[in-house]
């Protein structure tokens, strides 16, 4: 499962190949720890992607992304300890 801009899909309902952000590396990611229902030191988590995504020119609302990510938590049923990584891509490349 994924969320793709909070809607909860098969994480075979995106097509990678065809998204030139992420072929191409036009995008940033950010690798957080889930720990007991949470995200210990989301805002800075938070504040990291947006800065990083800013350098690239790259427009991007972080509003809702905690709970868009407890909501996928609790879709896959995700244990207590884990990490939680997201991607945020650039969009086509023209």
């Amino acid at each position: 499962m994924i969320s793709i801009n909070g809607i909860i899909e098969p994480s075979n309902s995106f097509d990678w190949l065809s998204d030139s952000g992420f072929r191409y590396g036009y995008g940033c990611f950010e690798t957080m720890r889930f720990h007991q229902g949470g995200i210990p030191l989301f805002d800075a988590h938070q504040d990291r992607l947006t800065h990083s995504l800013s350098c690239l020119h790259i427009d991007y609302a972080p509003d809702g992304l905690y709970d868009r990510i407890i909501a996928l938590s609790n879709a896959i049923d995700l244990p207590n300890i884990a990490a939680c990584k997201v991607y945020v891509s650039g969009g086509a490349i023209t």
